[in-house]
């Protein structure tokens, strides 16, 4: 009976992480809306969102343990949760009365913006967020009444709820809202929310029946437990305490390594999966089921990871040793990172043995391309989850605040290791440079956690080693540490399979084309190129956006000369997106404007945009330009200027997120802002 009991409480979970990750995709999505799709503004909201969980999990944790139905305190948490939920629904509809008016005028002050976003992400996310945050250990705190019981269960509790992340990101991202709203997609997660906490209301009194009744447990836990207790007593009274400690800042660490990690495989995986919604869901499922897998896996080898199931001192060790192996196979997947492209082709080829259609063929061979970088790495990340829950529990003599303090540690790391690695780090090392940074920290405090569980002098001058080894690594010269020869991803057009399906076609490619341009950006990989007796293209992500071929200079000049020639006298002309900056040349040789204004969402194109200054007239260098650094829809919403036209250069719909320059609340959008006689094209 107790293990169906079990069973249905793991099952729960593993729904209320699928809600959760769908009300992460769907409120990112509804946000980006207003607040803009720019990476600094998903970031924003992401790390909102995370952070809830942070401090959900520390002081919903804090009182778990005095709980006396913590099964019923879960299920009002889910109950909750599905209210704000709905709360959320009625706020997002006045967001846009309250933001524009205020962000109105402020496009040139990225600061302020920036701070509104944070202040509207903060009200409408913090609380539903934060009791998420709360569900593991107040959980944790129902199913493990003792610190020595938790491994198993935490392990499985929090596997199971990252394998219900995993199904809610692709049931979000391939099929709810491929055929649903947003907001009927949300009132399927708020239903799975409202079951779970009605069951686990219902189930309280006799599930609690059911696990009080466990007579062998209940012998097995009392034997252990004097056993670990006065084990653990024993070491504490002669030994020091600061490994336990330390296991408590190691994952802090470990989870600003993991989030640092996701993103920078995500940013250079795109080259080959473009920057499709599907692209970045594939990337998020396979790292999350390596997670999950591993957390679940080190339930189930406690031979390994937890000897005789006493000697907390080998958990730290052990706890060392798994953030280094994360290290070494993450060092692996960085070196393996210079055949992106060919292992690309040649699971395409495989994959076209099975089936003809294109789509299938992609989402197939990108599923198994993010599973072979990413899962291991990932396997190792989520054994330490559980691993430095048990020890932290032990330390502590407590489950439910170990178990919040453990996810509110490791949530803060994430959410470092997301916003730096995202921004600083690539801006200024570059990705490669930037994941040996992350490799170079995993390893080095993982062998100084496992280091100090032998005694305080061996920490005392590993310590200062493992800085001095640090600043010296930081020190060196990128180009001798370089492993990626960049010019593979700068030329790779995952839109042409074709011209590099084999080891020949790749490197004739790399022989044959100059690279003009290229750049690891906040948003994107850009680049441009060059082929030998061919045309000049423009990438980003891995995919052809501008060319200089004759159907490429006529398309992207025709949105540029056709609405200027269309209206009567134009002065002011917008334009969204810069491509090869053809279009923005095309208005500049019309001798009657005075002001032109184009709105860009990633920076480093600009310097793409200049290689191509033949063709586009030099534009950048032209005193009528003013350049806004935003996303397009955006800008259309807290800018009071009109124009006498409005164009944009050719942007493809299958990226994430340009999907909303098709719709006809944009066109809308975009026609209150034409001047009288005005034009969009």
């Amino acid at each position: 009976m107790k293990f169906i009991l079990v069973g249905f409480i793991y099952l729960m979970f593993f729904l209320s992480g699928a809600a959760a990750l769908m009300y992460q995709v769907l409120w990112v999505r509804s946000l980006s809306l207003i607040f803009g799709g720019s990476h600094l503004a998903v970031t924003a909201v992401l790390s909102i969102f995370m952070a809830g969980l942070a401090i959900g999990g520390y002081i919903i944790g804090k009182s778990a343990d005095s709980m006396k139905k913590p099964l019923r305190v879960y299920g009002y948490l889910e109950l909750l949760i599905g209210f704000f939920a709905i709360i959320f629904l009625v706020l997002i509809k006045l967001y846009p009365y309250i933001y524009i008016p205020l962000a109105q005028g402020r496009d040139d002050n990225p600061v302020y913006l920036f701070l509104i976003r944070i202040i509207f992400s903060v009200v409408v996310l913090i609380v539903p967020t934060s009791l998420m945050g709360g569900t593991l250990p107040v959980l944790s705190k129902f199913i493990s009444r003792h610190p020595y019981d938790l491994r198993n269960h935490l392990s499985f509790l929090y596997g199971f709820n990252t394998l219900g992340a995993v199904a809610g990101a692709i049931a979000a991202g391939f099929f709810f809202l491929r055929f649903y709203s947003v907001s009927t997609t949300m009132y399927i997660a708020i239903v799975i929310n409202l079951l779970i906490g009605f069951a686990s209301i219902l189930l309280q009194d006799r599930a609690a029946e059911i696990l009080n009744n466990d007579r062998k447990e209940s012998i097995v836990k009392s034997k252990t437990g004097k056993e670990i207790s006065r084990s653990f007593t024993s070491e504490t009274k002669n030994k020091n305490l600061f490994p336990f400690r330390l296991v408590l800042w190691g994952i802090g660490v470990s989870g600003f390594c993991a989030l640092g990690y996701e993103v920078l495989w995500t940013r250079i995986l795109a080259i080959v999966f473009g920057a499709s919604v599907y692209g970045f869901t594939t990337m998020l499922a396979a790292f999350l089921t390596g997670i999950a897998v591993g957390s679940a896996a080190y339930g189930v080898l406690p031979k390994v990871f937890n000897i005789n199931g006493n000697n907390e001192r080998v958990s730290v060790v052990c706890f060392g040793i798994v953030q280094i192996i994360i290290g070494i196979t993450s060092l692996i997947v960085t070196v393996y990172i210079r055949d992106l492209p060919l292992n690309s082709m040649l699971l395409q080829d495989y994959f076209q043995r099975f089936w003809k259609e294109f789509f299938k063929v992609k989402i197939w061979s990108n599923f198994s391309l993010a599973f072979l970088y990413m899962f291991v790495p990932a396997f190792f990340m989520g054994i330490a989850f559980p691993l430095a829950g048990k020890i932290h529990a032990h330390y502590r003599k407590m489950v439910g605040g170990a178990v919040g303090e453990v996810l509110a540690y490791n949530t803060a790391g994430a959410i470092l290791g997301a916003a730096l690695s995202g921004f600083g780090m690539i801006y200024l090392f570059g990705i490669e440079r930037s994941l040996q940074m992350l490799i170079v920290i995993n390893i080095g405090f993982g062998l100084f956690i496992a280091l100090s569980v032998r005694n305080l002098k061996i920490v005392n001058w590993s310590l200062p080693v493992i800085v001095f080894a640090v600043l010296v690594f930081l020190g060196v010269n990128h180009d001798a540490l370089r492993i990626w020869d960049t010019k593979y991803f700068a030329i790779f057009r995952n839109n042409q399979p074709e011209a590099f399906d084999t080891p020949e076609k790749i490197e004739d490619a790399v022989k044959n084309t100059d690279v003009l341009y290229y750049v690891e950006g906040v948003e994107s990989i850009v680049s441009s190129i060059k082929v030998k007796g061919g045309y000049q293209s423009f990438l980003t992500n891995g995919r052809v956006e501008a060319a200089t071929s004759m159907e490429g200079q006529q398309c992207q000049y025709m949105l540029g000369h056709l609405p200027m020639l269309l209206t009567r006298d134009p002065k002011k002309v917008l334009v969204i997106g810069t491509g090869s900056g053809m279009t923005l040349g095309a208005i500049s040789v019309h001798h009657g404007v005075e002001e032109i204004t184009l709105v860009e969402i990633e920076p480093k194109v600009i310097g793409v945009a200049r290689t191509f200054g033949n063709y586009n007239h030099h534009v950048f260098d032209n005193p009528k330009l003013k350049i806004i650094f935003n996303d397009g829809r955006n800008f259309l919403m807290t800018t009071r200027n009109s124009y006498d036209v409005i164009t944009a250069d050719p942007i493809h719909p299958w990226f994430r997120g340009a999907g909303y320059l098709y719709t006809s609340e944009y066109f809308k959008l975009a026609s209150g802002h034409l001047a009288p006689g005005g034009i969009m094209c």
